[in-house]
C-alpha cells in the first residue's frame, strides 16, 4: 500500500508543476495575443492542460488525505478482475478507435483528400505505436 501512496504523492507533485507550467503558458499567450501575435491553438492546449492537471491534483489530494479511500485505491489497482477489466476495455477502445478512423478515412478520402491523408497516417501511427508496445511487453514478460 505504501507503493501506492508513492505513486499518488508522486502524481499530486507532478500535477502541481504541470498547473504552474500550465498558468504561464496561459499568460505567455495573453502577452502574445495582446501584442498581435495569435499562437494557433496554444491557449486551448493550456488550458486543457490546466484543467486536467487541477483534476488530477485534487483527486490525489483527496485520496492521500482518507486511509480507506486509499486502501480502496490500492485494491482497484491490484485486483485481477479490475487489471483484466481494464486490459479488455484497453483493447476494444483500440479496435475501436482504428475501425472508425479507417472508416473516416475512406469517407474523407471522396470529400477531401488531405483529412483523408492525415487520418491514414494516424491509422499508421496507432498501428506503429500498438506494435511497439506489444514488443515491448513481450520482451518484458
Amino acid at each position: 500500500m505504501e507503493k501506492t501512496r508513492k505513486l499518488w504523492k508522486k502524481c499530486f507533485q507532478i500535477s502541481c508543476i504541470t498547473i504552474v507550467i500550465s498558468i504561464i503558458g496561459l499568460i505567455v499567450y495573453y502577452v502574445l495575443n495582446k501584442n498581435g501575435i495569435k499562437p494557433k491553438c496554444f491557449g486551448e492546449l493550456f488550458a486543457a492542460l490546466l484543467f486536467v492537471a487541477v483534476q488530477y491534483t485534487i483527486t490525489s489530494r483527496l485520496i492521500l488525505s482518507d486511509d480507506k479511500k486509499l486502501k480502496k485505491d490500492y485494491i482497484r489497482r491490484k485486483d485481477e478482475r479490475n487489471i483484466n477489466i481494464q486490459e479488455k476495455a484497453a483493447k476494444t477502445t483500440f479496435y475501436f478507435f482504428g475501425l472508425s478512423f479507417c472508416f473516416a478515412a475512406l469517407i474523407f478520402n471522396f470529400i477531401n483528400e488531405t483529412i483523408a491523408n492525415l487520418l491514414f497516417v494516424c491509422i499508421l501511427a496507432l498501428t506503429g505505436v500498438y506494435s511497439a508496445f506489444i514488443l515491448y511487453y513481450r520482451k518484458k514478460i
